[in-house]
């Protein structure tokens, strides 16, 4: 006689054996066996709760037996468990995921669109809309299910449940960010993250697709916090959003630089916040005793910052159109090296090619014409000028740059918006 025991144990010897290429029609096989098993084991946990037997184990709900001894997350466990009660109310549903004509991921889309209130009347559709909803992808069934609810549901929609948003320090000053968004604003961060992705840099590693989303994340927060109107900030440029605490050794260099709250910031990004940010000169004895702190010195001044957008236009890094508002001003001679501010020294390069620029093997030249010369660290090198409805003239407003021969005198224009916006550090 064979017992649920020897099956499982025939099954286990079976997933022992098995060898899943990575052929793609193997792989959806896979997948549909598993969704199937997942069938029946929703039949399994919708009986076990109905019967209580949880509380024989001496659990406090099915959510928390699952989360103990299934080793599911809360989250899961509480997803599995209401969507094993709905399915088991919705006979022709259960049947279409058991023999495998819906995946778990429909079946999911499903229960996520059905409100206690609709699930009888749902069932009573089921004979006619099943059909429609099997070819569908999961995410084509949740918007067909959308569409079902309502034009069947004569209540009142019911309020959202509040989104929510946690963020939070990790030891090793990383930041974990998790969030659940109601579909409005839900649907507002998917199109700013679509537009605000920058595509991969030639000579750089690839990034993921979960990478390119996080850099735009940051790229946006950088939009808002530039842009922000206030009281106090009206006509100007509100930067920077951090305070960065750094220290330099005889030569200039940045031998260790931290966030107000502690976190260790690396080299890379600490001299390309420094390249346009408010400075404070802050002299301490230790960590702890501060003997002077200086008025502040805006790196880059409003006027100079103009300057650069009229001439530069866009993000000046090779293949990059990124217009102004997504740019920051990038010193070519670095300001700790004695790198003036000026627009001679100066380029528009959005906050990705910003951080590009200051990485080990990466180099700039600002060349006569206000041509940008980029070095990558294979040694190959590309230029961009300025666009031609640029300042007339030829050269870079405010003189030759560092390191490049003169061409003869700017012209008059350029020399007006030299004066205008020559701006340097206190």
């Amino acid at each position: 006689m064979c017992t649920i025991s020897d099956v499982f144990q025939a099954l286990a010897s079976v997933i022992d054996s098995l060898d899943i290429s990575g052929d793609g029609d193997v792989l959806a096989a896979a997948f549909a066996l598993r969704d199937r098993l997942d069938a029946r084991l929703a039949a399994a946990v919708e009986a076990f709760d109905r019967a209580e037997l949880w509380d024989v184990e001496g659990a406090t709900s099915i959510t928390a037996w699952l989360t103990d001894r299934a080793g599911m997350s809360r989250s899961r466990a509480a997803a599995t468990a209401r969507n094993a009660r709905l399915v088991a109310r919705l006979p022709l549903t259960a049947a279409a995921w058991a023999d495998g004509r819906l995946s778990s991921g429909q079946v999911e889309a499903i229960c996520a669109n059905l409100p206690p209130r609709l699930v009888d009347l749902f069932a009573q559709h089921e004979v006619v809309v099943l059909p429609s909803l099997c070819p569908l992808s999961a995410a084509d069934v949740g918007t067909a299910m959308r569409a079902w609810r309502s034009h069947a549901d004569d209540q009142p929609p019911e309020p959202d449940r509040p989104q929510t948003l946690h963020a939070s320090p990790l030891l090793d000053g990383h930041v974990a960010v998790k969030g659940t968004f109601g579909a409005e604003t839900g649907e507002l961060l998917l199109t700013a993250l679509r537009l605000a992705e920058t595509s991969d840099v030639e000579g750089e590693p690839v990034r993921t697709v979960a990478t390119r989303r996080a850099d735009a994340l940051g790229d946006i927060c950088r939009f808002f916090l530039d842009h922000r109107i206030t009281e106090r900030s009206v006509g100007c440029r509100h930067r920077p959003h951090i305070n960065l605490m750094f220290d330099l050794d005889g030569r200039g260099e940045i031998t260790r630089s931290t966030t107000a709250n502690g976190a260790i910031l690396d080299g890379v990004t600490a001299r390309r916040l420094l390249c346009d940010s408010i400075l404070h000169r802050v002299i301490t004895r230790g960590r702890s005793a501060i003997l002077d702190y200086g008025h502040a010195t805006r790196a880059i001044l409003p006027p100079l910052w103009n300057v650069l957008v009229v001439r530069d236009q866009r993000c000046r890094f090779p293949g990059c159109d990124r217009r102004p508002e997504w740019c920051e001003a990038h010193h070519v001679v670095p300001w700790e090296k004695g790198g003036p501010t000026e627009p001679g020294n100066l380029a528009l390069v959005c906050s990705r090619h910003h951080h590009v620029l200051h990485r080990p093997g990466w180099h700039a030249r600002l060349l006569a014409g206000a041509v940008l010369e980029v070095t990558d660290p294979r040694g190959r090198i590309r230029t961009t000028s300025p666009p031609a409805t640029g300042p007339p003239g030829g050269g870079p407003p405010g003189g030759t740059p560092p390191g490049s021969r003169s061409t003869g005198a700017p012209a008059p224009r350029q020399r007006e918006l030299a004066l205008t916006g020559s701006g340097r550090r206190g």
